[in-house]
């Protein structure tokens, strides 16, 4: 998921996820690309919901290293995985994916 910063140097930096998913044992992770170490920074996995759940991830501290300097882009990247289950028979969907940029 992308998106566009207002600014290059936010005071805040929050990502909003809203999923849920039909199968168990199912990890949810949600990671934001990191722009200064130019890799990905897992910043949370839990157990999936299986009903429609609001997930908000704050970020603490130096905010801007998930916006890219010049074109003020911010990735997240949400992934789904089972440990250990070789059949897989679940699926995960998004209702909402959401950027809160302070200034």
């Amino acid at each position: 998921v992308e998106g566009v910063s207002p600014t290059e140097n936010p005071s805040t930096l929050k990502f909003v996820l809203e999923a849920g998913q039909s199968g168990t044992p199912v990890l949810q992770r949600i990671e934001l690309f990191n722009f200064q170490s130019n890799q990905w920074e897992m910043l949370d996995e839990r157990t999936a919901p299986f009903a429609d759940t609001t997930v908000t991830v704050v970020v603490s501290g130096n905010a801007s290293r998930f916006v890219q300097a010049g074109t003020r882009l911010m990735r997240a990247r949400i992934g789904y995985h089972d440990r250990g289950v070789t059949f897989v028979s679940w699926g995960a969907r998004y209702d909402l994916t959401k950027w809160e940029v302070g200034g």
